[in-house]
């Protein structure tokens, strides 16, 4: 006892710093998207970094966690995440959704934010509830009024990336044919690329098609060619 207490006396607490801007780096098993989840805490971090601000006032972890999970694709959307208002869709809003956007495109996912909404307010049932392939529909009936891609992603505040993945259903069940769509130029590539394809992620299809061809042309091509 006497040894011990000698000892308690002699021990000095040792010095260690703590990073006001550092997240968690415990690696998480809840959560859908890891990869994304780690490239969102990125993007906070350098936003920390750089406007000398706390993680919590960019965005905290249950931002960070429903961005990873229902993925939105435009800035209305990424709106309906917790702790995103006017101000901070305007200060940081495009850094989230840039990373957002590209990794659903290279992983062929779409916006989940319809099952956030529907959560959020269950005991509003006034009307039917809006189902999944609703908003393809109206996408279709839009493409049908003789609208472009470009006018109906802007029209419903979509990405035209968006637009074509879900035009690209019904190329998959004939009702649009594929020359509609893409140019005789860039299918030939597409085709191309897609049968040298070994299967998983179109991100090495994109790659060998270059800049001038999107996820959602390759993904129409693949559909016109009844490839999932």
């Amino acid at each position: 006892m006497e040894a011990f207490h000698q000892r308690k006396q002699k021990f000095v607490l040792p010095s260690f710093t703590v990073n006001a801007y550092a997240g968690v780096n415990q690696q998480r098993s809840d959560i859908p998207h890891p990869v994304l989840h780690q490239q969102l805490r990125k993007v906070r971090e350098l936003i920390c970094v750089k406007k000398d601000l706390p993680i919590y006032i960019v965005a905290g972890s249950k931002t960070i966690d429903e961005m990873a999970q229902y993925l939105p694709h435009s800035l209305s959307e990424l709106k309906k995440i917790s702790g995103f208002g006017d101000v901070k869709i305007k200060q940081y809003g495009q850094q989230f959704l840039d990373v957002i956007v590209a990794y659903a495109e290279a992983n062929s996912l779409m916006s989940l934010i319809h099952e956030k909404s529907i959560k959020k307010e269950p005991k509003e049932k006034t009307g039917p509830i809006k189902k999944k392939g609703d908003t393809y529909v109206e996408t279709y009936k839009m493409y049908k009024e003789r609208k472009s891609i470009a006018e109906i992603a802007e029209a419903r505040n979509l990405t035209t990336g968006t637009i074509e993945t879900h035009l690209s259903k019904f190329v998959s069940s004939g009702e649009i044919k594929i020359g509609e769509l893409i140019t005789r130029e860039k299918l030939l590539i597409i085709e191309s690329a897609v049968k040298e394809h070994e299967g998983g992620s179109i991100t090495s299809i994109k790659q060998k098609v270059g800049n001038d061809i999107s996820f959602g042309e390759i993904r129409l091509v693949m559909a016109g060619l009844g490839i999932n």
